[in-house]
């Protein structure tokens, strides 16, 4: 006797939403037979799509599917970035930069990787960017431990973080740029490694062509 064959679910689109705080609408959707496996899948989403602000195209944010509710899926935020062409337009000859990346862990005990970046105003002496690098870190660890996850990313966004990152390190230098250009939710198990970089934009390196508008 031949068995039963199984019945094949058809797929059909299932949508995508925004955490609450980006209001819960939709950002997306996904072709599957059954919403329970859109469960862990991830997408990216450009700040502009979620604000309504173009000024905004350049930053994109992560996110993951964490459950399904009233045949939806339900997102939460694990990561926002700035896009290298947006960061290498942040350079200009003659000025001085300092990278970073570590670990900070929110309020909430949630480990978090931020890469800050500065730009100074002027060139500086190795020993103005060693400190500027030290009050970077440190007041990144300090501020990032007085909020919980989701407020953290909300002043992300809100780009207050930054703005008060600046007025902090802007008493020992004066700072042109003051970004986050990669925040990520560090997965469980992973090995920690620590980078610092402080670099200078040669004279003899062409400064990024700004972009016109047609």
């Amino acid at each position: 006797m031949a068995k039963p064959v199984a019945a094949i679910k058809k797929k059909r689109w299932i949508t995508v939403a925004a955490p609450q705080e980006f209001g819960g609408g939709v950002i997306g959707e996904t072709y599957l037979a059954e919403a329970q496996e859109g469960v862990g899948r991830t997408l990216s989403v450009s700040l502009m799509t979620l604000t309504g602000d173009p000024g905004q195209q350049s930053v994109h944010i992560d996110f993951k599917i964490v459950s399904v509710q009233n045949n939806s899926l339900m997102t939460e935020v694990t990561g926002f970035n700035i896009i290298s062409s947006a960061v290498r337009k942040m350079m200009r000859r003659g000025k001085e930069k300092v990278e970073d990346s570590f670990i900070v862990c929110t309020q909430d005990k949630k480990n978090v990787r931020v890469k800050p970046i500065l730009v100074t105003k002027n060139r500086a002496k190795g020993g103005v960017l060693v400190d500027l690098q030290k009050r970077l870190r440190n007041t990144v660890l300090k501020m990032t431990a007085e909020l919980n996850y989701t407020d953290f990313v909300n002043n992300l966004v809100s780009h207050h973080f930054q703005k008060q990152l600046q007025d902090s390190l802007k008493k020992l230098y004066p700072v042109s740029v003051c970004e986050i250009r990669w925040m990520s939710v560090e997965p469980t198990g992973v090995p920690i490694k620590e980078t610092a970089i402080a670099s200078r934009l040669s004279d003899e390196e062409e400064p990024p062509v700004a972009e016109t508008s047609a």
